[in-house]
């Protein structure tokens, strides 16, 4: 089993501050609370890009174009970890915007156990696929 260390930084409020590195990110709704302050909302897309700056970038322009309605997460990893991490996340909490793995994890793909910290709302610390 691939033991993989995820730590996201975030919340980014905009979509214009991330690093051009490969790795896996996560895109928030955001709400108002009772104060009518902006708060993380629900998870609903989780993706993986060689260059994560470039890719959310993209999704701000032409897949979540509100910018005050969405906050995103980011972890710097290789491409292989980033894959078998995207599939894990996605399998184990199945955001609305995603449609690969959705329906569970490639029985192909190496077995993983994801620890993970940092910024990760609706994510568990630890998912184990056997």
């Amino acid at each position: 089993m691939k033991k993989i260390n995820i730590k996201f930084n975030g919340y980014e409020w905009d979509s214009y501050s991330f690093p051009n590195v490969n790795g896996l990110y996560g895109i928030y709704t955001t709400k108002k609370n009772i104060n009518g302050k902006t708060v993380v909302g629900d998870l609903v897309y989780v993706g993986i890009s060689n260059n994560i700056d470039r890719r959310i970038k993209e999704h701000a322009a032409k897949d979540f174009p509100n910018k005050d309605k969405y906050c995103y997460i980011y972890s710097e990893l290789s491409e292989a970890d980033s894959e078998l991490a995207e599939a894990a996340i996605v399998s184990e909490c199945k955001p609305e915007r995603n449609s690969e793995y959705i329906n569970g994890y490639p029985e192909d793909f190496e077995r993983v156990q994801l620890k993970i910290s940092g910024k990760h709302k609706d994510i568990p610390e630890t998912i184990t696929i056997m």
